[in-house]
């Protein structure tokens, strides 16, 4: 049976959930309790990853951005029978960010497990490819951060020759995020999503990647 499609009317319901992000560029502060750096995931699916960010840094304020609506609705119930106050889920696509945020209002951004668009002709949506470096460089603060993990080796590697050829430094790069002699350079890259579990029970290798922009 196929499951009931999530009505627009019940996400907006819940208080942490947010339907209209074009309309809070660079208000966005406003959504919460108090001013803090702002931390975003993109592709956030189920939230589930953005839920224990938000809750292991009280001290930061955690969006979680995606275009499923379903996905999203349990990370946001999560949250809430939880009473992690910092968190909101956002319904809205990665391609127009650069619509949703204003200048340096991002202190860090998240990208896990994002589609790999292994086609060429479908590069450009890759959220690592290069037009999304400048949008991350507009939106984050200086000094802010964008952390990313994969499954996909093609999409790892193809990440890092893009970081290279734009002469971004890596911060950290991690090959085996869960090898037992790795000691990780930040505990947040375990936080696992909704799906990476089922993917290490496959055997596959989960890769981390940090910039940091100046």
């Amino acid at each position: 049976m196929r499951k009931k499609k999530l009505r627009f009317e019940e996400f907006a319901s819940l208080p942490n959930c947010i339907t209209q992000p074009l309309e809070l560029m660079g208000h966005w502060q406003q959504q919460f309790d108090v001013p803090q750096p702002l931390w975003l995931e993109l592709g956030a699916g189920k939230a589930y990853f953005a839920v224990e960010l938000a809750r292991r840094h009280p001290q930061w304020n955690v969006l979680a951005l995606d275009t499923k609506r379903e996905r999203m609705f349990m990370g946001a119930q999560q949250a809430l029978e939880a009473g992690i106050g910092n968190l909101r889920c956002v319904w809205g696509d990665a391609e127009v960010l650069e619509r949703m945020m204003a200048p340096a209002e991002l202190s860090g951004i998240w990208i896990t497990f994002p589609d790999p668009y292994p086609k060429d002709r479908h590069a450009r949506r890759r959220l690592t490819g290069p037009a999304f470096w400048e949008v991350y460089r507009r939106v984050l603060k200086p000094g802010g951060q964008v952390h990313f993990k994969t499954d996909d080796p093609v999409l790892f590697e193809w990440t890092l020759e893009v970081l290279e050829h734009r002469g971004l430094p890596l911060l950290h790069k991690v090959t085996d995020v869960y090898a037992p002699e790795i000691e990780l350079p930040n505990p947040d890259a375990a936080i696992p999503t909704a799906f990476e579990a089922r993917w290490r029970a496959e055997g596959r290798t989960i890769y981390y990647l940090a910039v940091t922009f100046t």
